[in-house]
């Protein structure tokens, strides 16, 4: 927890004693999320996608909202998402920031998620009632020196003025890493990895993580919130490996 808000501390000092540079090409830009507008341009498009997983559809059918999955056996989360694909230059950015302490691109992430959220995502709709990352186990918090999903959700509650939880559900399995995993191995891997001691009764949550892949994570965190009572679960996440 001290080298959680160490980190964070660090990232505001360091936000404000640099001029904003993008993050992709390197010239001067006046947008707070540190990447200029031709770049923004550039970046992928998620395609088609199912509404409540964000897994990619192979139909260009709008009327098809769900992918087969969640038809089959709908996930304990009610909606997901994501900006991008994770494909280039978005994967560098993600693992840039995970793996390389390149804590200000969690900045980058959350004003490109705001903005989205207010002009796309939620602009008929009402917003969830606060927003949960995905936490780390205490040995990997510890190993990385901080959470890359906590330190988007900081300035992303800033951002859209929403309560931020960070307590109320904890990692308590140390976990393998689930990159490099098969689906079936990432499942088993998270099942019964996580515990609730928050009061979610009723409420709507957004839980923010980094990359969804096989949504094994974001699975097992949103059956626990459901577990303790709330009422949906909101996946918003940068990137959607489909």
């Amino acid at each position: 927890m001290f080298l959680d808000k160490l980190m964070h501390i660090y990232t505001q000092l360091f936000d404000s004693a640099l001029p904003h540079l993008c993050i992709l090409c390197g010239y001067t830009t006046a947008n707070t999320c540190l990447i200029c507008n031709p770049c923004q341009r550039d970046l992928p498009a998620l395609p088609h996608s199912c509404r409540q997983c964000a897994q990619f559809l192979r139909f260009t059918d709008i009327s098809q909202l769900k992918c087969g999955a969640c038809l089959s056996e709908a996930p304990p989360f009610d909606v997901t998402h994501a900006l991008f694909p994770y494909e280039s230059p978005v994967d560098s950015l993600i693992t840039k920031l995970k793996f390389q302490q390149q804590i200000l691109y969690a900045k980058a992430f959350a004003e490109l998620m705001a903005k989205r959220i207010k002009t796309d995502w939620y602009r008929h709709q009402a917003l969830p009632d606060l927003i949960i990352p995905i936490p780390l186990h205490p040995a990997r918090l510890k190993e990385r020196g901080f959470n890359q999903s906590l330190e988007i959700a900081r300035h992303l509650a800033k951002s859209i003025k929403l309560p931020l939880d960070y307590q109320g559900i904890k990692r308590i399995k140390p976990t393998l890493a689930q990159s490099g995993l098969s689906a079936g191995a990432r499942k088993r891997n998270i099942m019964q990895g996580f515990s609730v001691s928050g009061n979610y009764h009723g409420l709507n949550i957004a839980l923010v993580d980094d990359v969804v892949t096989t949504g094994s994570t974001v699975q097992e965190c949103s059956r626990m919130l459901k577990k303790s009572g709330a009422a949906s679960v909101h996946i918003w996440c940068c990137a959607r490996n489909g």
